[in-house]
Formats: structure tokens, C-alpha cells, sequence
């Protein structure tokens, strides 16, 4: 893809703009990226040129559905960018990228089922198994089932008490009952103490790392879920076949990487260090210790 004089002023001037915004919006480069994404997208994608060398069923119906995946993208980048700057959550990661890749690969193979015929002479597979290895999968969902019953039931998540894979928090009281938190975790350790200067800072102090916890769950078990949904997905793989190559035609090989996709997209975000920097920065700034 050859840029033009418009598409480098483009670039030049969202960086200056997007470095400009990020000193008075968290993250605001991000989405300035994000959007130039947009545009590129709608300026050369163009699905008209994927239809060579192709025997129709019905050609108008099968651009109209491709064009539909340029408006999923548009979809999916602005809810990102939402999240961007009301979460803080980071932009697009890797396997996001890659899993994203995928699944409209897979979109397209299931119009090219319904409305081409050929593609270079060969006949398109028409029939698509629901799943396929069901011994295995079966194990492999037991096992996913088991790791995540066992995962949450290890977790203590109370009132005044509350221990996830990387944060302790605990939450006593004084003689005079002011209360004392004690928060530790990921190489430190604050103990907040209420007094009278401090009281109004001190709810907003404890839902912050009420909700840095539960955050820090959820990318820890997704990080593990995203791994279950990668072997599951590779289980959908016909091993069996041994005339082709062998791939996975199932129907749950799909449902396997848009899982794989959400977590994903919880297990590589930045939020949790952000608000790790804010609730460490509240402790410092309204002298809670």
C-alpha cells in the first residue's frame, strides 16, 4: 500500500495532535491511533478486488455481507476507544490483533459456503461439523470447568477482607472505631489509617481498591482462560483426515477463538496499572497514612 501526500499529512498531523491531547487526556494517543485505523480502513480496503477468479452464487448478496465486516471493525474500534477514555484501558494488543484477523476469516468462509460456488475450480465445502473430537473436548472442558470452580473458590472477596492472586486488603477498626485499611501487594505495602482530615477521601480510597482487585482477578483468570480456549480450539482441528490438510471446520472452533478474543482483551489491558498509580497516589496525596 503506496501512502499519498493527504495520508502522510494525515499521520503527521494525528501524531502532533494525539501527543498534543495525551498530555491533557490519559490515553488520548491511543485513540488517535485507533482512529487513523478507521480511516485507513475505509480508504483502501476495498472487497471488490477479492472476487477474482471466483464462480458466484450470488454476487451482489456475498460483497454486501464482506461490506458488513468493515462496519463491524468500525463497531468494535469506537466501543475501544470508549473504553479507552472512560476505563484507561489500552488500545489493541497482539493476540487481539491476531484473534480479530481470524475471526474474519471466518465470517468470510461462512458467506463463501453460502453464496460461491468455486473458488480457482475447486468446489467450497458446503458442510461444517458442530464439533469435532468430542472425547477430547469433552476432557478438555471438564478440565476448563474444574481450573475455573477451583480458581474462584480460592479467591476470598468479603466485606472487610478480600485476597486476589497479586492484592491483600484487609479493613479493621480502632477504639474509636475509625477504620484502618491494610493494603499490600505487587512489591508494596500502605496501611491507611481515618482521621478527620481524611474521612471524605477514605470511601473513595477503598472502592478504588475494591474494583483494583476484582480487575486484577479477571485479567489473571483470563489469562489462563485465554490458554484453555487455544487448546480447544486446536482440539477442533480433523486429525483424523488423512486425505487433506488438516483444519478445523467446526462450528465451536469459532465460538473457541471469539472466547479466546473477550479475554483476551480483559487479560492484556493497561487499567489495572492505572488505577494501581491512582489508589498509591491517593495514599500519598490526601495523607491517608
Amino acid at each position: 500500500m503506496k501512502l499519498d501526500k493527504q495520508d502522510k499529512k494525515i499521520l503527521i498531523w494525528g501524531f502532533i495532535i494525539g501527543t498534543i491531547l495525551n498530555l491533557f487526556i490519559d490515553k488520548a494517543i491511543d485513540s488517535v491511533i485507533m482512529l487513523g485505523v478507521l480511516y485507513f480502513i475505509h480508504k483502501y480496503v476495498d472487497v471488490n478486488k477479492y472476487t477474482e477468479n471466483i464462480e458466484f452464487i450470488n454476487k451482489e448478496k456475498y460483497i454486501e455481507s464482506l461490506n458488513k465486516i468493515i462496519k463491524f471493525l468500525d463497531i468494535y474500534i469506537i466501543i475501544k476507544i470508549i473504553l479507552i477514555l472512560v476505563t484507561k484501558m489500552g488500545g489493541f494488543n497482539g493476540v487481539e490483533l491476531v484473534l480479530l484477523g481470524q475471526i474474519i476469516l471466518i465470517y468470510n468462509e461462512k458467506l463463501q459456503r453460502k453464496y460461491i460456488k468455486s473458488i480457482n475450480g475447486v468446489e467450497i465445502e458446503k458442510k461444517k461439523n458442530l464439533l469435532n473430537n468430542k472425547a477430547l473436548t469433552g476432557v478438555i472442558l471438564i478440565v476448563f470447568i474444574g481450573f475455573t470452580y477451583n480458581y474462584f473458590n480460592k479467591i476470598e472477596f468479603e466485606d472487610n477482607h478480600i485476597n486476589s492472586p497479586k492484592y491483600k486488603y484487609e479493613l479493621t477498626y480502632d477504639k474509636e472505631n475509625k477504620r484502618i485499611v491494610d493494603f499490600s501487594g505487587n512489591g508494596f505495602s500502605m496501611v491507611a489509617t481515618e482521621n478527620e482530615e481524611n474521612t471524605k477521601y477514605f470511601n473513595r480510597y477503598i472502592k478504588d481498591i475494591e474494583l483494583l482487585s476484582v480487575i486484577d482477578v479477571l485479567e489473571d483468570y483470563s489469562k489462563d482462560a485465554l490458554l484453555f480456549m487455544f487448546v480447544l480450539a486446536f482440539s477442533q482441528f480433523n486429525f483424523k483426515d488423512k486425505n487433506k490438510n488438516k483444519k478445523a471446520d467446526s462450528v465451536f472452533f469459532n465460538i473457541f477463538l471469539i472466547l479466546a478474543l473477550i479475554f483476551s482483551s480483559v487479560a492484556f489491558n493497561t487499567y489495572s496499572i492505572d488505577l494501581e498509580f491512582k489508589v498509591m497516589s491517593n495514599f500519598a496525596d490526601y495523607s491517608l497514612y
